[in-house]
């Protein structure tokens, strides 16, 4: 099964997918920690970036599910396309994919947690971009 947690960043994606993932014995990956390394590496921000951060987590999803192993993946997926990638990594393993929906707080403390939110990733912005 593929377990898609989704939602704007500050909602706490992460959190749950962690949870859940240590909960059952998931595989728990992030499009941000993806992203953020691919940016490590030398890649420009942009959005083909952060497209091919979700087709290499999709890539990394379908060889896990393929080995019978339930995936979490953590990505805002706040487009049709970005769902796509997941509707289409779970039939090509040929199993459920099932999406939560994170949805954010009232829009004052939405953005405090913007604000105030630390993530040990090299590069401003991911997990942000035009959110905060």
């Amino acid at each position: 099964m593929l377990i898609v947690i989704s939602g704007l960043p500050a909602t706490g994606k992460t959190t749950l997918a962690a949870a859940l993932s240590r909960r059952v014995g998931a595989v728990h990956l992030s499009v941000d920690a993806v992203e953020d390394a691919m940016l490590r590496a030398g890649l420009e921000p942009c959005w083909t970036a952060g497209v091919a951060a979700y087709e290499a987590v999709g890539a990394a999803a379908q060889q896990n599910l393929l080995l019978g192993r339930v995936v979490v993946v953590d990505a805002v997926s706040d487009s049709d396309a970005a769902r796509q990638t997941w509707r289409d990594t779970a039939g090509r393993a040929a199993v459920d994919a099932r999406f939560v929906l994170l949805l954010p707080p009232a829009s004052d403390e939405h953005r405090r947690r913007l604000a105030a939110r630390e993530r040990d990733f090299g590069h401003e912005g991911v997990g942000r971009k035009r959110y905060l």
